[in-house]
């Protein structure tokens, strides 16, 4: 996508992003739907009744392997047409005068406030991520839900994602990124703490499906504003960086959401911390600057 897109219209390349994540929507919500991901509640969901959560499991893992391998392959043996950086975007404003912009080192880059400040929200993104798909289904079911029931209002979340992230990527493309990635995080960070107090099926399901309508589109949005800040040359390898955090609050929710439930009895430990990063989040995204830092003297 960067070496496609990037270079042809960023504001278009946002919007791809955004839209290709619901690519993983389509897997979270209709699979979901039957089968929570707790090992625990398999005998009451409908593929791990019929074929038990191991083969359940492996059958998953297989599709994935059969539809992610090929495709990475395809993806790395692409190439972009020469002159991609030159599309109509660019093209036009390569013919008119400007003075040079400042070119950022990678590590001039790392040592600007906007980096960690979107390095900061893919924490509080990872960890609030993997915390509903590791935790969610026992922590509804702690509070009066049946698996079925907790399941489909975890599932919900993923199904209203696959239309909520096709409606981000049209806004992402006309909205200032930072306003959307603000409301992304706050309204996901309020719903968490929804989810916590819910105590009817209605009551689930409509915070399921106003959670769903932000639930993607952080990732993407982020990469496109690392773009936007630092340029298509160095957005790769920071947002690689940046996704290592994401993958580390992710490891870091899944192990406290059990600590503290066995710790404390109850699961307000991880999902408010989780409400709170999220809140704070939203915050610092709607303090990320709209223009190219300048890099730091030495």
């Amino acid at each position: 996508m960067t070496r496609w897109y990037f270079g042809w219209n960023i504001v278009a390349a946002s919007a791809l992003l955004t839209l290709l994540s619901s690519g993983m929507r389509l897997s979270i919500g209709p699979f979901f739907l039957p089968i929570a991901q707790d090992l625990g509640f398999s005998r009451s969901l409908l593929a791990s009744e019929a074929f038990g959560w191991r083969a359940t499991l492996v059958g998953f893992a297989a599709t994935l392997t059969l539809v992610a391998i090929p495709a990475a392959l395809f993806i790395m043996r692409d190439q972009a047409p020469e002159g991609t950086d030159l599309r109509p975007t660019n093209a036009t404003a390569a013919a008119a005068p400007a003075a040079p912009a400042p070119v950022l080192s990678l590590r001039d880059a790392l040592r600007t406030a906007p980096f960690w400040m979107i390095f900061g929200g893919l924490f509080a993104c990872g960890y609030s991520m993997n915390l509903l798909g590791t935790h969610g289904v026992p922590m509804l079911m702690d509070h009066g839900f049946d698996a079925h029931s907790s399941s489909m209002g975890i599932g919900l979340i993923g199904f209203v994602a696959i239309f909520g992230t096709l409606v981000l990527g049209r806004w992402s493309a006309r909205l200032p990124r930072c306003n959307i990635l603000a409301a992304i995080y706050g309204v996901r960070g309020l719903g968490f703490f929804a989810l916590m107090i819910v105590g009817t099926h209605w009551e689930l399901y409509v915070t399921a499906s106003i959670g769903g309508l932000v639930w993607a589109g952080s990732i993407a949005l982020s990469s496109a504003i690392l773009a936007d800040l630092y340029g298509v040359r160095l957005v790769g390898v920071l947002y690689g960086f940046a996704y290592v955090d994401h993958q580390l609050g992710g490891m870091l929710s899944a192990w406290l959401g059990g600590w503290g439930y066995e710790r404390f009895g109850t699961h307000w430990v991880a999902f408010g911390a989780s409400g709170a990063l999220l809140l704070a989040a939203a915050v610092v995204a709607l303090q990320l600057p709209t223009r190219r830092p300048v890099a730091v003297p030495a």
